[in-house]
């Protein structure tokens, strides 16, 4: 299945604009964007293709995001939403 690339400039799920790359792991990529409604820097998690067609990997994901929305530190990235977009 191919990844999802991205590029500078682009807009991801009509709300984020692409800055760049910041890395890519075994569960997605993650990219600097822009949240658009909000003017700030955020860090989106693209999940690999092979990930959202496996139920028990999609089901990690958002735990993950409910896990990461609990955890309150300057030294962890705030999760502000999760879902898929179509």
């Amino acid at each position: 299945m191919p990844r999802v690339t991205l590029h500078p400039g682009e807009r991801f799920a009509s709300e984020y604009e692409v800055i760049s790359k910041l890395g890519e792991g075994g569960f997605g990529s993650v990219w600097r964007v822009r949240q658009e409604s909000t003017g700030h820097e955020r860090a989106l998690k693209i999940l690999h293709p092979e990930v959202l067609i496996d139920p028990a990997s999609l089901k990690r994901f958002y735990e993950e995001a409910k896990v990461g929305a609990r955890i309150a530190s300057e030294h962890i990235v705030e999760v502000h939403s999760a879902g898929v977009d179509q």
